[in-house]
């Protein structure tokens, strides 16, 4: 037996231990890279761009990643992005130069969107129809447990090592995940269909068949993108951006305090999408992302009225459930309505559309803040986001579920060496 063929989950935690590495390395270095950016003697609008190179890499990384992952397979994607990552964290810890800081940083970026975009497409491949939801909630459980203790164990480097080591830690992360991923199995492509074919074989959009479905013209995709869209937004933006201010501002917060509300709201986020994932997989997609939209939109208008500490702190906790909620139905919703020949292209636009709220959000909502003030920036990133999961709950129009079966030889069985 292959080494790492053990157990119908075990694919699923194969390849959240495999981007682990990556995200974990990636949250040690995101909070000292701009103050090792400014050691450059940099401007603050020249830190910004080094940040804001990432996103920009991952935006127009995402979709090709997508379809090298139908061309290449997983598996290429995975090493490649693991060891483009680790490129790029030891050329920036050894840089001495503005576009060599530059240039480190896109290598990351790029890095990180073909790992983690071949990744979601490997776990909702491998996933049955009706465990779907609960495969993506292992897969992003992972991920949630490195970006959430990454900062802390970065923070503690820098401070003892110097700011260059996390960089030089991040390197090694994705060196050992590159390696890691290598021993991960490839599912066996089956081959493409025709058109006629697909419709034989009752695949997504039967009227059509999988050669001529586009996820441009699909209703259904742009409705749960324009979701998720909102909930990045509202990750990036209301949380990441408005919420430590706010604290900051209004309640006088110190670090420690804004820290350990970060820690509570990733605490309730990590807790609820795993249990999300299982509801989705049992009532349907759209019962799951209406009430985790609007849980979280009900939050982000609370924030700006909590005048206590613990207030303040409860809000944070129903927004991490809310979101927790939330996070895997909509890409399970996705995968649910593509054809398999077409999964790659269509998770990597679907993660591109994704991206672009990251780097929106903290931009409109901090915007809509300074104008505003928080009642407003807060309550913008509500309102949009309870639209968003009003629209879906309304207008999209969810595939029936599957009946649950029992299962031979795993979810696993059709993966080779």
């Amino acid at each position: 037996m292959h080494p790492l063929r053990r157990g119908s989950d075990w694919p699923y935690i194969a390849l959240g231990v495999q981007v682990f590495l990556v995200t974990l390395g990636l949250g040690m270095a995101a909070p000292i890279l701009p103050l090792y950016a400014r050691s450059f003697g940099l401007s603050v609008t020249a830190v910004g761009f080094l940040v804001a190179v990432f996103g920009l890499a991952r935006i127009g990384a995402d979709l090709p990643s997508g379809h090298l992952a139908e061309r290449l397979g997983r598996r290429p994607l995975l090493v490649g992005g693991a060891l483009a990552v680790a490129a790029g964290s030891f050329g920036f810890a050894l840089a001495r130069t503005y576009p060599e800081l530059v240039l480190s940083r896109l290598l990351q970026g790029l890095g990180s969107a073909a790992t983690t975009t071949a990744a979601a497409i490997a776990v909702t491949e491998i996933a049955p129809a009706e465990e779907r939801g609960r495969a993506l909630g292992l897969y992003q459980g992972t991920l949630l447990l490195g970006t959430g203790a990454g900062p802390v164990i970065g923070g503690f480097l820098a401070q003892f090592l110097g700011p260059r080591a996390p960089f030089f830690t991040l390197g090694i992360l994705a060196l050992a995940s590159s390696l890691w991923a290598a021993r991960i199995p490839e599912r066996e492509r089956a081959p493409s269909l025709t058109a006629p074919a697909a419709v034989r074989a009752g695949g997504a959009n039967d009227a059509t068949g999988s050669a001529a479905w586009s996820p441009w013209r699909h209703r259904e995709f742009w409705l749960v993108s324009l979701f998720t869209v909102m909930v990045f937004a509202s990750r990036s933006g209301g949380q990441n951006t408005l919420l430590p201010l706010f604290g900051s501002d209004r309640l006088h917060l110190n670090e420690s305090a804004i820290g350990l509300a970060f820690t509570l709201l990733m605490a309730f986020n990590v807790g609820a999408i795993y249990l999300s994932g299982a509801l989705s997989d049992r009532f349907g997609r759209k019962r799951v992302i209406v009430p985790g939209g609007l849980i979280t939109a009900g939050a982000l208008a609370a924030l700006p009225f909590a005048a206590k500490p613990w207030a303040f702190f409860a809000i944070c906790a129903v927004f991490g459930l809310g979101i927790g909620i939330s996070g895997t139905a909509p890409a399970a919703f996705i995968a649910d309505i593509t054809p398999p020949a077409r999964l790659g292209p269509t998770m990597g636009l679907y993660r591109t559309v994704a991206d672009l709220g990251l780097m929106g959000g903290p931009v409109l909502f901090g915007w809509m803040a300074e104008v505003l003030g928080y009642v407003g920036g807060f309550g913008g990133n509500a309102v949009g986001l309870g639209l968003a999961a009003s629209v879906v709950g309304l207008a999209a129009r969810e595939r029936p579920r599957v009946p649950r079966s029992p299962r031979k030889g795993g979810t696993n069985s059709a993966w080779r060496t």
